[in-house]
């Protein structure tokens, strides 16, 4: 019979040391960075905020803390855009043996 281990988070310092892991935003930041401007990601104070709360709750996670958020803004301010294509990606490649679940009200929204 095998046992399942759990498996250590990645340490945070050695993870940072490259800057565009940082959060989500700087992720997606780099990643589009070599696209034209209109497929690049839109930079905005407010989603640089929301990415750096999105990061906190996925380190909390990591360390075994529960983490919820809600997020509530107007249509059309780029949440979906960070939380369901940028976060997914960015966690998974933090974590790659995370289950990631993307849940929707209606079917043209899914992923």
């Amino acid at each position: 019979m095998t046992t399942a281990t759990a498996t250590k988070p990645p340490d945070p310092a050695a993870l940072l040391s490259a800057a565009w892991l940082a959060t989500p935003a700087t992720f997606a930041e780099h990643l589009t960075a070599d696209l034209p401007p209109d497929l690049r990601w839109t930079y905005a104070r407010h989603l640089v905020y929301l990415a750096e709360i999105l990061a906190a709750g996925v380190w909390a996670a990591a360390e075994g803390r529960t983490a919820r958020l809600l997020v509530v803004a107007p249509t059309r301010h780029g949440k979906s855009e960070l939380i369901c294509r940028w976060t997914p990606a960015w966690v998974l490649t933090l974590f790659p043996h995370w289950p990631i679940l993307l849940g929707t009200y209606e079917g043209q929204f899914a992923a």
